[in-house]
């Protein structure tokens, strides 16, 4: 039977509710086993069937509808867990952790509603610079947060540049090539930029910190500097350069060729007095902080002066960053970091900064909005956190349990803020585990694939008429990909139009998926949500990094090509499981917002194939992504009588001062 129509069957099926007898207790306990054991193999339909089974007959046993309430929610169909866990709360079941994640729901959906959520920082804490007798960071300036979540900070008094994980640790010092490090930049390539304002210099360093290439030195003409401060790195690669001392901003190559310069010293629109940052637009303009004449100045992409922001509303401004929401963050000297929200023109400054932020002059978000701020006077970097995300904390997921080589037990884990956004970058230090109420002594964090250095790749085709024109390009375009790929990668081929079909089946060379994607007739409408629906589910197999990989105009005709499971649903499943989506888009068809949100959420990526050859780095791109998921492994001391039984366990996240818990269980094999 199709996952769809089964789901929906199961949602609606009711029994009564009777004492069971020597039987049916037996039937019960064979149900819930099967359900738990197609669950941890993420055949979430068959546990779906079977836990159902075992609801039928004890209805009032909310175990059963726990579990059925969560093999929906991992398959997408968040409603249908929703129901479930609602009936279930009722029968006494789950109590506060149950309600809690109810409440995630909801708030889920009436965010995927549009409803509009706006919040205040609050200060959560500091990272101090100086530390245990060692140094960090001193005079810390410019601050970044690369892909993995890791946290680096120009240190311009230290000379260095520090590299911290997520929970402010020290991973290493950067200092080839550094005097005075001012600010700092991330590339689209994992790599980043340094500022360094003693030298006039630019340096470029990959993702390991090896120094590559420096441009710039002393001077006023074009592609000198003279006190580079701000940079900012656009998502081609090209970096823009606050180039202080001579009043102006120079924009570069990625390989540090002039692009691009306006701007001169003085007072006028268009002039600069000691400008220290910029940044740019979802829409393209650019931002820039005229520090010496207390404003933001606004310009087009090309540097034409556009308007005047902020005069009279700040004080020195410094830091720029764009959070969510296309808000602005602004450093703004003596103890002030302002929020400008252009969708209404409002000033908001973060209140009761006073011993806690002396001269604020960096600035930066990570993907969860917690914002960074660094403080040159006291050493120190500043946390903030959305008020809302303050009080509700995180939402941490149990997702499978894998006991096959007990007594070693392996928990996969996803930790995710009130957005739904994932955490990244934590370490065994941020969880605790509990079994029977008993601490879990020594964690350990393994790959959520075993065989991480490897690529399992899902190609969606689409086969709607609009394609049609760029078969060739298409062909020119998966070549590329396929050659990146190694021998063991393995790439599987969904050719989809008026049906689905596998086209080709997993295979590690480059000719037999080209052929496969040439199979199947255009046609003028293609069901997009059962190809994605079951590209992500294929992709279960392999314990490879998964990436699907979709081929689209996005223009897939009619209104019904997301049934049977809708966007949302698809959306959900891929999300849940941790599949990102990169979408290969070639023009833009009527659903390309749609598509991209799809990419977006899934912590995937879009590439446009008609601009950009950008695509066909995708294989390192997917080797760089931080994993979304955690796998915890550990000993357990359950004793050899326990063996068949069922073994209950709670798993707790603590991180930045935000706190999560789920509760699950797991049978001690016999």
């Amino acid at each position: 039977m199709a996952v769809l129509p089964l789901l929906q069957l199961l949602i609606v099926s009711s029994s009564t509710a009777q004492p069971l007898s020597g039987a049916d207790e037996v039937r019960f306990s064979r149900f819930f086993r099967s359900g738990y054991y197609f669950y941890n193999r993420r055949n979430y339909n068959a546990a779906a069937s079977f836990f159902d089974r075992a609801r039928g007959i004890s209805p009032r046993d909310y175990r059963a509808r726990l579990w059925l309430g969560q093999s929906f929610f991992m398959a997408g169909f968040y409603k249908n867990a929703l129901t479930e866990w609602q009936i279930a709360l009722n029968l006494g079941g789950g109590g506060n952790l149950l309600r809690s994640k109810l409440n995630y729901l909801y708030y889920q959906q009436g965010r995927e509603k549009k409803i509009p959520v706006t919040s205040p920082f609050i200060y959560l804490n500091s990272l101090s610079g100086y530390v245990n007798k060692a140094t960090l960071f001193l005079r810390p300036g410019g601050i970044a947060i690369d892909s993995r979540n890791r946290i680096l900070v120009a240190g311009f008094k230290s000379g260095t540049v520090a590299v911290l994980n997520p929970n402010g640790g020290l991973l290493r010092h950067i200092a080839a090539g550094l005097k005075q490090p001012y600010d700092i930049a991330v590339a689209p390539d994992g790599g980043f930029f340094v500022s360094d304002f003693a030298t006039d210099l630019v340096h470029k360093y990959n993702a390991s910190g090896d120094r590559q290439f420096s441009f710039g030195g002393f001077g006023y003409k074009p592609s000198q500097l003279a006190g580079p401060e701000g940079l900012f790195c656009d998502k081609e690669g090209n970096l823009f350069v606050v180039d202080s001392g001579n009043c102006r901003v120079q924009k570069f190559s990625s390989e540090g060729k002039l692009l691009l310069m306006f701007g001169k010293k003085g007072r006028q629109n268009g002039e600069f007095f000691r400008p220290a940052d910029l940044v740019m637009t979802a829409e393209g303009r650019i931002i820039v902080s005229d520090t010496g004449n207390r404003r933001l100045q606004l310009f087009d992409g090309s540097g034409n002066f556009l308007a005047v922001l902020g005069k009279g509303k700040l004080y020195d401004p410094r830091g720029l960053f764009i959070l969510s929401g296309g808000r602005l963050a602004i450093a703004d000297g003596r103890r002030r970091v302002v929020v400008y929200n252009p969708s209404d023109s409002s000033w908001t400054r973060i209140d009761s900064l006073a011993g806690k932020i002396d001269r604020a002059v960096g600035v930066a978000a990570d993907a969860n909005d917690h914002l960074y701020v660094t403080d040159f006077n006291s050493w120190r970097v500043g946390m903030f956190v959305p008020e809302r995300l303050k009080y509700v904390n995180l939402d941490l997921r149990i997702t499978r349990t894998l006991e096959h080589s007990f007594p070693a037990v392996q928990h996969y884990l996803m930790v995710r803020d009130r957005e739904g956004r994932p955490i990244k970058g934590l370490t065994a230090d941020n969880f605790r585990i509990y079994e029977k109420g008993r601490r879990v002594p020594r964690l350990n964090l393994h790959p959520t694939f075993h065989h991480k250095d490897r690529v399992a790749m899902v190609m969606l085709v689409d086969k709607h008429s609009s394609m049609q024109p760029y078969r060739e390009e298409l062909a020119r375009v998966m070549r590329g990909i396929l050659n990146s790929l190694n021998g063991r990668d393995t790439v599987q081929v969904i050719n989809f139009n008026n049906r689905v079909w596998v086209s080709q089946k997993y295979i590690s060379n480059v000719l037999s998926p080209l052929h496969g994607a040439g199979k199947g007739k255009f046609t003028d409408q293609s069901i997009i949500g059962k190809a994605v629906y079951k590209g992500v589910g294929d992709l279960f197999r392999y314990s490879y990094r998964p990436a699907l990989v979709l081929f689209t105009t996005a223009d897939f005709g009619g209104e019904d090509v997301w049934k049977p499971y809708g966007f949302q649903t698809c959306l959900h499943y891929a999300r849940n499981n941790a599949i990102p989506v990169y979408v290969v888009l070639f023009g833009q068809g009527r659903q390309a917002s749609r598509i991209r949100k799809l990419a977006e959420e899934t912590d995937g990526r879009v590439f446009d194939a008609l601009t950009s050859n950008r695509v066909m780095q995708i294989r390192w791109t997917i080797m760089q992504r931080p994993l979304t998921h955690y796998a915890l492994y550990y000993n357990t001391d359950a004793p050899a009588g326990l063996r068949g039984r069922y073994r209950q366990f709670t798993v707790e996240v603590r991180f930045r001062g935000l706190f999560g818990y789920d509760r699950f269980g797991y049978f001690v094999p016999k």
